[in-house]
């Protein structure tokens, strides 16, 4: 049997690489396989379908936590704004007052002035 040699690959071709064709097997064996194969995809198929239905309630319950968050965030918020604006009510209310509390003290004070003056006369 005579063997062939393969031409030197040059510059522009890539070398050619020779390979054994495989071995023939019987049409029982192939299928005894392919079955073998569709069972293992099959169970492939089950354990993805199972990690994304875990996957899916976690995300769930991921979410739901997250919207908790939120609320419990968004609530506190709200008091502690509302302790502002109860605060600035307050301060405003002092403020007012102690204004009020001047004028009067300044009204006083003339009237004082005035008696004075007029005990001196």
């Amino acid at each position: 049997m005579a063997t062939r040699r393969m031409p030197e690959p040059t510059r522009r071709s890539k070398p050619r690489v020779t390979r054994k064709a495989a071995p023939r097997t019987s049409g029982a064996t192939s299928l005894k396989a392919a079955n073998a194969r569709l069972v293992v995809s099959q169970r492939r198929i089950a354990t993805l379908e199972a990690q994304l239905a875990r996957l899916g309630e976690a995300r769930t319950a991921e979410r739901a936590a997250a919207r908790q968050r939120m609320v419990r965030v968004r609530r506190q918020f709200e008091a502690r704004l509302t302790r502002m604006v109860q605060e600035i009510g307050a301060l405003r209310h002092h403020e007012v007052r102690s204004r009020t509390l001047e004028r009067t003290l300044a009204e006083k004070e003339r009237e004082i002035e005035r008696l004075f003056e007029l005990l001196e006369r």
